[in-house]
């Protein structure tokens, strides 16, 4: 187990004439990276760690950008202008189908407008005697 507490079993071992069963013997395990650790918070206080620490991920935040720095054409700001001309990008087509939306809802309305209309002059043209009564439920 790295890092960590190790569990192995242990013989049988009398004492007193008694047989005690097998219990688990716990042994502490230390990485190399925790050794080293250890070795220089001996020596350290807990401002010079935490300085070292910040140096260390500093150290890794500039490699891994080093390392992407390819991918965004050399150029500065070069990732954060394609995410912002993609975005852009869904943006104005977001915009175009809300606009096309927009019209159909219009078209829509209107539409029905139109069928409102028509079947309430059909209504008022039609004389009260062939206007349908409501049917009455009889069972």
């Amino acid at each position: 187990m790295a890092g960590g507490v190790a569990r192995t079993q242990h013989r049988v071992k009398e004492r007193d004439g008694f047989r005690r069963p097998p219990g688990p013997v716990y042994r502490l395990t230390v990485t190399p990276s925790e050794r080293r650790m250890n070795r220089e918070s001996a020596g350290d206080s807990a401002l010079d760690q935490a300085a070292k620490r910040l140096d260390r991920a500093v150290a890794q935040l500039e490699q891994r950008l080093a390392a992407r720095a390819p991918q965004a054409g050399e150029e500065p700001g070069g990732l954060f202008d394609q995410d912002r001309a993609q975005l852009a990008d869904q943006l104005d087509r977001a915009r175009a189908r809300e606009r096309a939306l927009e019209e159909a809802g219009a078209e829509a309305s209107a539409a029905l407008g139109r069928a409102i209309a028509e079947i309430q002059a059909a209504l008022a043209e039609a004389p009260q005697d062939e206007v349908p009564a409501p049917e009455s439920e009889e069972a």
